[in-house]
């Protein structure tokens, strides 16, 4: 009995025993297959052929653009007459550095922007023909930008101003001869800056022969203001002394230094300048030697009581 009922036993355990195994090496099986192809691609992948996904670049810092250079552009001919007021207009970039503009050593007033640079061309300072330094300088007073302003002798007021500036000291005795000696030169070197202007002598007013002979109205005030108010030769115009905001450069001025109704000097205008609002004026001449003689210094204290009166001179 003993025996019979142990076999069965031992028979069972040996096929249950294997039967245990197998079905866990299946389990393990197909758990690892299923990690592997959770990891695979849908599609085969050749590794030679394949494109990789495109690199991205990073984006650039962004940087403040840069101040705009200065640079001026002149033309090449820059010039005009020697009386000046001709208009100079400028352009090029960061103009606005400048500050101060000066025309043969004479500041002007000038309209500066970014973009251009404008001002009024001011007289030859001493009324002659040639090139002269204009200097574009910073607050500091640096030097920015140099060019050349000409001068040129354009205008019969030229001719007239080139001539006065020449011999109003270093007198053309070669020509005029000097009156100085019997009664003082101022009439006739007003005769010839208005000769050199363009004026042609006439039958009341002449010199001829180096200054030797000549009418009384080219060497007598007196004579030479009643042969202008009488006859206005070349269209001159008398002018009060109370406009004497509309004087040119060029123009005459008549003073009678006693007040008695005789005039007893003569002089030119060669500057016409406002400051503080005021019309200063000033004069070349012969007597009392000057090239930019005051008006009104002249009224007030170098003849006090002094009356004084203008002839407008057109162009010829």
């Amino acid at each position: 009995m003993t025996d019979s009922l142990s076999r069965p036993r031992s028979r069972r355990r040996r096929w249950v025993i294997p039967a245990m195994i197998s079905t866990a090496a299946l389990v393990l099986t197909v758990g690892v297959v299923g990690v592997v192809l959770a990891l695979q691609p849908s599609e085969p992948v050749d590794a030679a052929t394949s494109t990789p996904p495109p690199a991205v670049e990073p984006t650039p810092a962004e940087t403040a653009e840069p101040e705009p250079a200065f640079e001026l552009i002149v033309p090449d001919a820059l010039g005009g007459s020697l009386v000046g007021g001709e208009t100079v207009a400028l352009s090029g970039t960061a103009l606005d550095e400048v500050v101060t503009v000066t025309v043969g050593g004479q500041a002007v007033d000038a309209t500066i922007t970014e973009g251009s640079i404008e001002f009024a061309a001011p007289r030859s300072e001493r009324y002659t023909a040639g090139p002269v330094d204009v200097t574009f300088a910073d607050a500091s007073g640096q030097t920015l930008a140099t060019a050349s302003y000409d001068y040129r002798v354009t205008t019969p007021v030229d001719q007239q101003m080139e001539y006065a500036f020449k011999h109003w000291q270093d007198y053309n005795l070669a020509d005029w001869n000097t009156f100085n000696p019997s009664g003082g030169d101022c009439m006739n070197f007003v005769s010839q800056t208005l000769f050199a202007r363009g004026w042609q002598m006439t039958d009341n007013w002449f010199s001829y022969n180096g200054g030797t002979d000549f009418s009384s109205a080219w060497v007598y005030v007196p004579t030479f203001d009643s042969w202008l108010r009488s006859e206005a030769p070349n269209g001159v115009e008398y002018i009060p002394y109370e406009q004497r905001d509309r004087l040119t450069v060029g123009d005459i001025v008549v003073f009678d230094f006693n007040y008695n109704g005789t005039p007893d000097h003569i002089q030119i205008v060669s500057a016409v300048e406002i400051v503080d609002g005021q019309t200063t004026i000033k004069m070349v001449g012969h007597n009392r030697d000057s090239d930019y003689r005051d008006l009104d210094e002249t009224l007030t204290v170098d003849h006090p009581g002094g009356l004084a009166w203008f002839y407008s001179v057109p162009s010829v």
